[in-house]
């Protein structure tokens, strides 16, 4: 009754939230839709999240144990029977006794996966209270445990599906490994401790730097070879900061870029609270520029315009659904591309006024004898732009992270309609989707990339 009613209260914290975004928060200045936005976000998170601590609670944290059978009466006929009596009510005492031994053990578990739940609670809280130049502490922890609660939960759910599904096909003798309950939660737990440390590591790495050839059809000479590199989904926030930052800049300057692409996700929080994590990007340097585009997370953070304009002072040009012919200088047209660049569309769903993938202003003063190149966060929008009627080369995307880990990597395929590396599109055009390596939750440095133009 009690797991029960946690889910009916989850689902109806749920509808209202839903509710309340379309009757209400929408109307609301765009800084208020945006904290109440994050607050229902927060409450959907915090039902999800308290359904899973139910679900590990009651499979690990209740116990019973067993109590010494003092009052136990039997009849017995004669000696022999009190005999066995005597002995079966000492073996239950014996058994009782070694039993409470390890109450002070078992209790001390409890609380130690009532605060590892707890934590789990607290890590979506870190983005709205823990925002700093770098990582606190706090956050870390509380991502981390987050991280292994998906694993936890994943594991035991996969694992409690085959046992029943042994049990009811099966003709033959179950696994000791999977019958075993011990045994289950067992290798449950050690998966758990062992994908979290491996993911905790991978993410500890700094960005490697893969080099992707793009064939253009009819590349000016001029261009051949020309070095883009690509910045996506960086995160900074509750787990990344300056210090990581710094390091990336440092190996994207080593590559000697022509240009620089920052493809959305740059942040999940405030100007006023990331000012100082983000300041190493103007060190940033590139032949022809810098560029940024907005993802979701921008629009998230109900400050997007105040992004455009700070990137803008740390040296970038904004393609705000517009677009840029390069080289900027010294060249005739014939030997430019157009870059471009579209709002995320997540702008139109959070109602930015102004805002949202606009195709029609990004492409249409690009010279379709040019060679185009399009920044585009999602990889919907990708697809959108692929089936107007534009000349389209290049589509640069982020996003999906690559599903990023172990099970929501499933989801990530299923509903984007480019996943992960490149792809060619009706023989005519490429998308690249940056694919991140780690595997614990949002705790990758970056996700990095350099394209080489070549002629097809």
């Amino acid at each position: 009754m009690v797991a029960l009613s946690v889910y009916v209260s989850a689902s109806a914290i749920v509808i209202l939230a839903v509710v309340l975004g379309e009757l209400y928060v929408f109307t609301l200045d765009k800084e208020i839709r945006a904290r109440n936005l994050r607050a229902q976000f927060l409450c959907f998170l915090e039902c999800v999240i308290l359904t899973m601590s139910v679900i590990i609670w009651r499979t690990f944290g209740s116990r019973r144990s067993v109590r010494p059978d003092s009052n136990y009466v039997g009849v017995a006929s004669d000696s022999k029977d009190v005999g066995q009596l005597q002995r079966r009510r000492r073996d239950q005492n014996i058994r009782a006794k070694i039993e409470n031994e390890n109450t002070y053990l078992s209790l001390a578990l409890r609380v130690l996966l009532l605060f590892y739940l707890g934590s789990c609670h607290l890590a979506f809280a870190c983005n709205i209270f823990l925002m700093a130049e770098n990582p606190h502490w706090l956050s870390m922890l509380t991502y981390a445990t987050f991280g292994s609660l998906i694993q936890l939960v994943t594991a035991l759910i996969i694992i409690e599906a085959v046992h029943y599904l042994l049990k009811l096909f099966s003709k033959k003798k179950k696994l000791f490994l999977i019958s075993s309950r011990r045994w289950r939660h067992l290798i449950v737990v050690t998966y758990t401790i062992f994908i979290s440390v491996l993911g905790l590591y991978r993410a500890a790495q700094l960005p490697t730097v893969k080099s992707v050839s793009i064939p253009i059809s009819k590349l000016p000479k001029s261009l051949e070879g020309f070095r883009i590199v690509q910045l996506t989904d960086i995160h900074l926030g509750p787990t990344v900061g300056r210090r990581r930052l710094e390091d990336v800049v440092e190996i994207v300057n080593s590559l000697k870029p022509d240009i620089v692409v920052m493809t959305g996700d740059l942040v999940d929080g405030s100007v006023q609270k990331l000012k100082d994590a983000v300041a190493p990007m103007q060190d940033i340097k590139s032949v022809h520029g810098k560029f940024f585009i907005a993802g979701n997370h921008e629009y998230y953070t109900g400050d997007v315009d105040n992004w455009y304009n700070h990137m803008k002072e740390l040296g970038y040009i904004v393609l705000h659904n517009t677009n840029i012919k390069l080289p900027r200088t010294g060249v005739k047209a014939a030997q430019q591309f157009c870059l471009a660049g579209v709002d995320d569309i997540d702008a139109v769903h959070l109602g930015y006024h102004g805002h949202g993938p606009d195709i029609d202003a990004a492409l249409s003063s690009c010279d379709p004898t040019q060679p185009v190149v399009v920044l585009a966060h999602q990889p919907r929008v990708a697809k959108t732009i692929l089936d107007s009627s534009y000349r389209v080369d290049l589509i640069l995307s982020g996003h999906t992270h690559g599903g990023q880990m172990f099970p929501m990597m499933i989801g990530a395929y299923l509903i984007n309609p480019f996943f992960a590396g490149l792809y060619q599109y009706q023989g005519r055009s490429y998308v690249y989707i940056i694919k991140r390596k780690s595997k614990n939750n949002r705790c990758a440095s970056c996700d990095l990339k350099e394209y080489l133009l070549k002629q097809s």
